[in-house]
């Protein structure tokens, strides 16, 4: 048999691969497209909006825990509690833009050591990102996104509206 009749004869599965290969890559890029897109305007609402709720929230609401919550205003806040949220969460909050590099890198040098107890090095801008945007639990997925997040707010919200919302989300 001829080479080219065994490539006809072949042609049609191939073309048909390629066609649901290009489908599925264009569903991803819609996909990704509509995250991104979705992300940037959230976190813009949010910059004049007091989010209605968190994921954790609403975790807790679907087992069955009720609460209410209401917003107050950072200038209604008392400073003495936000000095004492940044003494006792990230005390390089002022000065960092949302990562606080030497922390990640000691809490990853302790990591990779196994001495003692892991550390923690989430900066309470990280911790908005999570509470406001994502889902509860300690996977690396979970980080990624936080990180993405990070630094939308960072750019778009700035530190007195992190603080603001931190206060009235954290739980």
């Amino acid at each position: 048999m001829h080479a080219d009749a065994r490539n006809r004869r072949h042609a049609p599965a191939v073309t048909a691969n390629h066609g649901m290969l290009r489908r599925l890559g264009r569903i991803a890029l819609w996909v990704i497209s509509g995250f991104i897109i979705g992300s940037i305007l959230l976190v813009a609402v949010y910059r004049y909006v007091p989010p209605p709720g968190t994921p954790l929230m609403l975790l807790r609401h679907v087992e069955g825990y009720r609460s209410h919550k209401s917003w107050t205003p950072l200038d209604q806040i008392s400073a003495n509690l936000v000095r004492a949220v940044i003494a006792g969460e990230d005390t390089r909050f002022c000065s960092h833009r949302g990562f606080d590099w030497s922390a990640i890198e000691t809490a990853w040098d302790r990591y990779h050591s196994r001495r003692g107890r892991s550390l923690g090095a989430s900066t309470i801008s990280m911790q908005t990102a999570k509470n406001v945007f994502l889902w509860p639990g300690r996977d690396w997925l979970r980080k990624a996104f936080e990180a993405y997040f990070t630094v939308l707010i960072e750019v778009a919200w700035g530190k007195q509206r992190i603080m603001e919302v931190y206060l009235n989300v954290a739980e």
